[in-house]
């Protein structure tokens, strides 16, 4: 007897492994480590940060600046430099990035 999986289980495992989606995640979670290690006072100090990333890295930063967002953290960053950043233009992903390096937060 063969057992044969469905089509979209067979493809979404290709996917498990896949080095640009392990990136994705990877900047997802460094992202949030980062916006936490920033948000510490204790650690950074009370000067703002400036912060520059390239590809990936720069992927980072906008996982972290929406983190530091969704934590109400609105001056920690006072500037952004990205480079090559692989991120879509979703809206609501750059307004949150927007309010913390224009320091609109409150």
């Amino acid at each position: 007897m063969t057992v044969a999986w469905p089509v979209w289980i067979v493809s979404s495992m290709a996917n498990l492994d896949n080095a640009w989606l392990v990136g994705v995640e990877r900047a997802r979670m460094g992202g949030k480590c980062l916006a936490h290690v920033l948000a510490d006072r204790q650690t950074v100090g009370q000067r703002p940060v400036t912060l520059i990333g390239h590809s990936m890295g720069a992927r980072l930063l906008v996982y972290c600046l929406c983190e530091l967002y969704d934590m109400g953290e609105f001056h920690v960053v006072d500037d952004v430099v990205l480079l090559g950043t692989p991120v879509t233009t979703e809206a609501t992903k750059w307004q949150k990035a927007g309010v913390l390096i224009a320091g609109l937060g409150s």
